[in-house]
């Protein structure tokens, strides 16, 4: 059978939730389709369909001929070669080898690491975010025997120069499915491997608000620590009142000033990038932060495709540069990570990694507009954080 990728509006979400259960075979009717040109593809159909309003779906008896299940597995050898090509999600089938103990990051996620194997007992790491690293448990991982597990709609990551995967919004873990995916892979591998449960500690999770005041620093504070090399924490928060001075956008493939976005072709395949650059001063000093993929939509609120979208309309442009300035003169505290930029004597900047609002907060900054000079920095290419959300 073949696949393609629907969407349902999250207007419309209650409306269609019940009438989705995963197995249950249906006739859908009166939808929209267009091509389907995202990112990180669940499936690899041209097309996808997204639901509206007036859609029907009409459920139907059960039919033989529709699998339940269909998956597209990469081979574990193939997945650094998916680090750089971001057209679609990865499916993987392996061996439950280990799971380790839930962790909290610096900004608050919890994640777990699992590792799986493959039939030729080549090792892959994988993690999990969110609610899947909380499902994954000694309760709900069978013990004493083999254990299969089928991950969806991953995507390559690199950790210390090894590759894995990392999970997203659209993944699903299955575990000893039986489907004959699931009954050939045990075939094939003949192993009698107990999946090893790393005992979990106590997670103290911090709430947003300690979080906010984890390593509050001012920006002189920053330049200083800068200066003295790599810093001893993960991350900072600026701590003072401060503002943002101009708001740029720039092209870095040809390092001009266009107010437009960082396009990147990877195998023939163009993908577009936000790198969203803010001039920051307090009272004591002053620097740049600069936001990539996820994070400059969580201050914009649209992705690059939907602003590329805009380029073709009339008063596009226009329209565009009001997204660009939605954050001017609204209060936000910036939680920002060391790069190599941050240890630059010049164009010195620093990565944000995550945004809070602080209109509640006596400690917050405030977006200003001021005219910027272009540097050659734009020239300079950084990393973007990785993070699918759902339509």
């Amino acid at each position: 059978g073949d696949q393609i990728h629907a969407t349902v509006p999250n207007e419309l979400r209650e409306t269609y939730e019940e009438q989705l259960p995963e197995g249950q075979i249906v006739e859908i009717n009166k939808f929209n389709y267009m091509k389907n040109t995202n990112e990180y593809r669940p499936v690899p159909h041209q097309y996808k369909i997204k639901f509206k309003a007036a859609t029907e779906i009409t459920p139907i008896n059960d039919d033989a001929k529709i699998p339940r299940h269909k998956f597209n597995y990469i081979d574990f050898v193939d997945v650094p070669n998916k680090f750089e090509d971001r057209s679609l999600l990865i499916d993987v089938i392996g061996t439950l080898l280990e799971v380790k103990k839930i962790t909290q990051t610096v900004r608050g996620k919890l994640y777990r690491v699992i590792e799986l194997q493959n039939s030729r007992g080549e090792s892959l790491t994988v993690t999990l975010w969110g609610e899947l690293a909380d499902q994954i448990t000694s309760t709900t991982v069978p013990q004493g025997g083999t254990n299969v597990i089928i991950l969806t709609s991953t995507y390559t990551n690199k950790i210390n120069d090894n590759y894995g995967l990392s999970t997203t919004t659209s993944t699903n873990a299955y575990i000893n499915l039986d489907i004959k995916d699931v009954h050939d892979f045990k075939k094939r591998a003949k192993l009698d491997t107990a999946t090893k449960i790393e005992e979990e500690n106590e997670v103290i999770l911090l709430s947003q608000e300690e979080i906010m005041d984890k390593n509050r620093v001012t920006i002189s504070e920053l330049i200083e620590l800068a200066k003295e090399g790599p810093p001893k924490n993960d991350a900072y928060t600026c701590e003072q009142k401060s503002k943002l001075s101009f708001i740029h956008v720039s092209h870095l493939s040809c390092g001009i000033d266009l107010s437009t976005l960082h396009m990147v072709s990877y195998n023939k395949t163009t993908t577009h990038r936000y790198r969203y650059r803010l001039g920051v001063e307090d009272y004591t000093g002053n620097t740049t932060f600069v936001a990539f993929d996820n994070v400059a939509y969580s201050l914009l609120n649209k992705t690059c495709n939907q602003l590329l979208e805009l380029r073709l309309k009339d008063n596009g442009e226009k329209q565009i540069q009001t997204i660009l300035e939605k954050p001017l003169n609204k209060h936000y505290i910036f939680q920002i990570k060391f790069d190599s930029f941050s240890y630059r004597e010049e164009y010195r900047s620093y990565k944000i990694t995550n945004v809070f609002d602080g209109t509640d907060s006596h400690q917050t900054i405030i977006v200003k507009k001021e005219k910027v000079e272009e540097s050659d920095e734009d020239n300079l290419e950084g990393h973007a954080a990785k993070k699918m959300r759902k339509d």
